[in-house]
């Protein structure tokens, strides 16, 4: 059985995210009402934007497919053992976050903020301070390991033999995400067989990225970057959750300059947009500018 905690959570992030969301929460005007909640089956569509005249200010109209929301509603059916499962692999900081909703548009102005071309990428905060951000900065905000292989976040093709691998870790006949959720939601506890326990972990990972990890593209998608790694916990256990975390904002910033210089009409907002959100909210100053603006 596999609940032997690994790395740690840091104290009180809990607290962490409540000040930064409500600081948040108080600097900009949040969406009402609960988004419907759809899941793609594979990839989900980028869409086409179209060009709009160069004179216009550029205004785009915002998609984004970041959904905390579902996390935390099946998150908090979760028992006492499954939470264990999920802190073995280190995901049990995601059950911390309020059950909030993000705004979409303060997401789109931290990846504004955000340089991607240098290695470490930078926040910029409002007076023009520039700081790093690092694997090791996830860990502190949501609690993924930060250590560990560095993988490529492209959208490779996949051989058929590891999809059906993790298929056979899962115990479903087919990889979507509704098949994923059946599984979490299952009942696990300490009477369940490893292979049980194993599915779930590795499915928590799935919802995870699909829901608020990635986000990439406007529907929630299957991160199928992770597929040779999500064949058993053990592969699992091996990867920098945070770094990959960091590259997937670094793609989703560079786009935003690329569309902007495009004039065109949408933009998705993609990328774990807490991540960012926390970085523009962390320090006493840049709190105390936002209230003043």
């Amino acid at each position: 059985m596999a609940t032997s905690a690994s790395r740690g959570r840091p104290r009180g992030r809990g607290s962490i995210f409540r000040s930064a969301h409500a600081d948040m929460e108080s600097s900009s005007t949040p969406r009402r009402g609960r988004s419907d909640v759809s899941v793609s089956r594979g990839r989900g569509s980028r869409g086409r934007s179209i060009a709009v005249p160069d004179d216009e200010i550029w205004n785009p109209k915002l998609f984004a497919c970041q959904k905390p929301h579902v996390l935390q509603d099946i998150f908090s059916k979760f028992n006492n053992f499954k939470m264990l499962l999920m802190k073995d692999i280190s995901f049990d900081g995601l059950a911390e976050m309020p059950k909030q909703q993000w705004n979409r548009q303060f997401s789109f102005f931290c990846l504004c903020q955000t340089d991607a071309d240098g290695d470490p990428m930078e926040f910029e905060y409002l007076d023009g301070t520039r700081v790093p951000m690092y694997p090791s900065h996830v860990h502190e905000i949501i609690g993924v390991k930060s250590e560990g292989v560095h993988i490529s976040v492209t959208d490779d093709d996949i051989p058929d033999e590891v999809v059906e691998e993790v298929c056979r870790a899962l115990g479903v006949k087919e990889l979507t995400i509704s098949n994923v959720w059946r599984v979490v939601e299952s009942v696990v506890d300490e009477h369940s067989t490893k292979r049980e326990q194993e599915a779930f972990q590795i499915g928590v990972v799935i919802l995870a990225f699909a829901f608020m990890l990635d986000c990439r593209d406007r529907e929630p998608k299957m991160p199928t970057y992770l597929l040779p790694y999500l064949i058993s916990v053990e592969k699992l256990k091996q990867v920098n959750f945070g770094r990959c975390v960091l590259d997937i904002i670094g793609i989703a910033a560079r786009k935003v300059p690329k569309l902007k210089r495009s004039h065109y009409s949408t933009c998705t907002v993609g990328g774990c947009s807490i991540v960012s959100q926390h970085q523009q909210m962390c320090t006493p100053e840049s709190r105390c500018m936002i209230r003043q603006s």
